[in-house]
């Protein structure tokens, strides 16, 4: 584990060491992007792995997007 890693449980306390410079930018994106693909990893097993859910996601990008 590393030395410096901190871990956040309270939004609030990581919004505050992110304001203050504690929390770095460069360090934020990259665990906060590791962490959002790691919540949404079963969703991609989903549709990659059941059939009518694969062919439900065909279909909806199949759609064009009006305005």
């Amino acid at each position: 584990m590393c030395v410096y890693c901190r871990v956040y449980t309270d939004y609030a306390e990581l919004e505050k060491d992110y304001e203050s410079g504690v929390l770095h930018p460069s360090d934020l994106k990259p665990a906060l992007a590791a962490a959002l693909n790691a919540i949404l990893q079963p969703v991609r097993d989903h549709f990659d792995g059941n059939a009518e859910a694969k062919d439900l996601l065909k279909k909806v990008k199949s759609y064009k997007t009006t305005r």
